[in-house]
């Protein structure tokens, strides 16, 4: 607790009256030593070492395991940032949508796969001016409101990624033609409502154009459907 070391030397009255790790154990534990785990001085784990026989342990094992854990702790640490540093790179840090290059690679392997998907775009048209006149922050607010609304409503088949301003792509999974038509506009909707609380969005010149593709009816080749669902565009406000 709290990041504190917990030390029950042998013939602790604590190990004589209760079980150590559950009721109605074989054994009795007659010494504990116990290190955190931590990260940033935040505790994640505990590294201890249980004895069960009849001779105390000696006090050096103390620092042994002292260093042992701060060494388990530099450990888990490096794993977790290695996993951060590659998460972070296949997420945009505007939006928390898929960065492009990795959303291309699991198009490309759903493709392979001959697995049946639709592929929707999304574009909000002269982002550039929205960044010139409301600023930084109302425009990063205004794509992190439509890339939540794009993720929502795509819900567990959608797999939504930005590719660069206001254009976003949504992978829809094991959606036919028929269903990926339907939400498109559902989304599309979705999206102007989410984004109208801007204000006066389209005073600067703004339009949410729609459209899709679908394999395998549309194209086996993954950049002519990303260039069809650019092209047919289906809905514009």
């Amino acid at each position: 607790e709290g990041g504190r070391e917990f030390l029950l030397p042998f013939g602790a009255r604590y190990l004589k009256e209760r079980s150590l790790f559950f009721d109605g154990e074989p054994a009795k534990a007659r010494q504990l030593f116990a290190f955190p785990l931590k990260s940033d001085d935040m505790p994640f784990g505990v590294a201890g070492l249980v004895s069960y026989g009849d001779e105390p342990l000696k006090e050096r094992s103390i620092s042994v395991l002292r260093d042992a854990a701060a060494l388990l702790s530099l450990y888990y640490k490096s794993l977790w940032m290695k996993e951060y540093v590659r998460n972070a790179r296949d997420i945009d840090n505007v939006t928390g949508s898929m960065q492009f290059p990795s959303f291309l690679r699991i198009a490309e392997r759903i493709l392979n796969e001959k697995r049946v998907f639709s592929l929707l775009s999304f574009t909000l048209t002269n982002v550039p001016n929205y960044y010139r006149h409301l600023g930084i922050g109302a425009t990063e607010g205004l794509l992190g409101r439509m890339a939540d609304t794009l993720k929502f409503c795509s819900g567990k088949k959608g797999v939504v990624a930005r590719e660069s301003n206001g254009h976003f792509y949504v992978l829809l999974k094991e959606s036919d033609p028929v269903e990926a038509r339907n939400m498109l506009k559902i989304i599309h909707y979705a999206v102007l409502r989410s984004i109208a609380t801007q204000g006066d969005w389209q005073k600067e010149g703004a339009m949410l154009q729609s459209g899709l593709a679908s394999f395998p009816r549309d194209s086996g080749n993954l950049w002519e459907l990303i260039g069809m669902a650019d092209s047919k565009t289906m809905y514009t406000h």
